[in-house]
């Protein structure tokens, strides 16, 4: 059995340490493994002179934190500068403060607030959704167009704003990069797609020894990487067309030749009500195609034009194989064989919430959680497209499949990113985070048990390392020298 190396009440006396760090790294423990009981020991660190505590203690408090907490929320708020506000009134808003929107309202009149901050503010507004909430969103794309630069503004922005409205927030947003670099189009056109649940099908993309894309070779790849067929949806005649146009390289009819065929597809879906994804979908990529933002995009340079390819492309292949992943997980839920249909589709936007779905309705039902289980192991022996074994591992995870911890551990060593990250993610869900043992196994030699000196050094090293700062990393060498005190005195 494995223990907590600081308790609670430790942890707390380090809070009033003089050194920063050394708050900041007892903060840090405190809401890593007691998230609910240490609310109010670090609510006061809002107001902290370290770099990183007070945004730590802001986003802990929006998602453990009570009305109690809205005084030094809202102090941190008017007082502090940076990113901090935002997390400030994020938390309000999470907690159900009813001043939220007036104090969000400030911000217009306010000259002092970063622009990442006031990009968090204009996010809460429109996760809120409340009318008055989304007037103000509208009200800051307006008179602050040159936020839809960053991604978080962009995001709040697509949010409330209807189809017939997107064609003017992308045109805000190529003038806002104009205004503060082509280097943050990555980040917005990969918020975009997000907003239109569009897969980013960019890392299949080929081309040739000239630099432009083949289009017939990134079908292909296409079809492999998500199990799809997209020469069918498109048509022998379409891909002549297009792959004529991107041999020729012009930017503006490639642009233009996508648009009116993705523009097509989604008019012909079947209609419904519920589902606005394909008009707001035709309306972005009919917003690209108008001749204001195609000279924009000139303006901006070739990276750029090959982010507007990039995306007109991901949405031609995600109307080609059509599925609104949250919709169809709505309608889904409480059925378990159309959950696990609905996983073997290759789309990363049911991975955050479709294992929960399924561990709900197994929870108290056995054959259910067979059947799930069964399942899981089936995707992970498959070969092909990875979607699915992300699923399946998160999926195993959220069952608390003891039993099945060597198949989990099997794939923390695989080379995707989202494997091995959701094959962490089910072990820490079984096991939690690796402490530090108090006494050695009766059947191995023992060992000599952890000082305090070390403990303190071996958790600071840690926090030191996840932060990855250079001042942080001289701190943890720095307190590994002076060999700190097993006891530290309150500051």
């Amino acid at each position: 059995m494995s223990d907590q190396i600081w308790s609670f009440d430790e942890l707390a006396r380090f809070t009033k340490w003089e050194d920063a760090e050394v708050r900041y790294w007892a903060i840090d423990r405190l809401i890593r493994h007691f998230p609910e009981q240490a609310c109010d020991v670090v609510a006061p660190f809002v107001l902290d002179d370290h770099d990183a505590t007070p945004e730590r203690v802001a986003r802990h408090l929006g998602e453990h934190g009570g009305s109690k907490h809205h005084a030094i929320l809202i102090r941190g708020f008017k007082l502090l500068r940076g990113t901090v506000p935002g997390y400030c009134l994020q938390a309000l808003a999470r907690l159900g403060y009813s001043g939220t929107v007036d104090l969000a309202a400030t911000v217009l009149q306010r000259g002092d607030l970063h622009d990442s901050a006031v990009a968090l503010v204009v996010e809460t507004l429109a996760d809120l959704g409340t009318p008055p909430a989304r007037d103000l969103v509208r009200e800051f794309v307006a008179r602050k167009g040159e936020l839809l630069a960053e991604p978080q503004a962009l995001r709040g922005a697509l949010r409330v704003v209807s189809a017939s409205e997107i064609p003017d927030v992308l045109s805000r947003f190529v003038t806002a990069l104009q205004w503060r670099g082509s280097h943050r189009a990555g980040e917005g056109f990969r918020t975009l797609m997000d907003a239109l649940s569009i897969d980013d099908a960019g890392w299949c993309f080929r081309t040739g020894p000239s630099g432009r894309i083949e289009l017939r070779k990134t079908i292909k790849a296409v079809e492999s990487g998500y199990d799809c067929d997209i020469l069918a949806a498109l048509g022998e005649t379409t891909i002549k067309q297009l792959a004529q146009r991107f041999r020729a390289g012009d930017h503006e009819e490639v642009v233009r030749a996508i648009a009116d065929w993705t523009r097509g597809a989604a008019a012909k879906l079947p209609a419904d009500p519920e589902d606005e994804m394909p008009a707001r979908v035709a309306a972005a990529v009919g917003a690209f195609a108008t001749t204001p933002i195609l000279e924009g995009s000139e303006k901006l340079g070739h990276q750029f034009q090959q982010w507007v390819v990039g995306f007109e492309l991901s949405a031609a292949f995600a109307i080609a194989r059509y599925l609104n992943p949250m919709l169809a997980l709505k309608r889904a839920r409480g059925d378990l064989d159309r959950l696990l249909e609905l996983a073997e589709v290759e789309t990363a936007f049911v991975l955050d919430e479709l294992p929960a779905a399924i561990a709900v309705i197994c929870r108290e039902d056995p054959v259910r959680a067979g059947k799930a289980q069964d399942w899981c192991l089936r995707m992970l022996e498959a070969q092909g497209p990875f979607f699915p074994k992300v699923v399946a591992l998160e999926t195993l995870g959220a069952l608390r499949a003891v039993h099945f911890i060597p198949e989990v551990m099997e794939y923390l060593s695989d080379e995707n990113s989202y494997v091995y990250g959701a094959a962490d993610s089910a072990r820490c869900r079984r096991w939690g985070r690796p402490s530090w043992p108090r006494r050695a196994p009766r059947s191995r030699p023992a060992r000599s048990s952890p000082t305090p000196r070390t403990r303190s050094w071996c958790s600071c090293a840690t926090s030191a390392h996840a932060r990855r700062t250079r001042r942080s990393r001289r701190t943890s060498c720095g307190s590994w020298r002076r060999s700190a005190p097993d006891r530290p005195r309150s500051g």
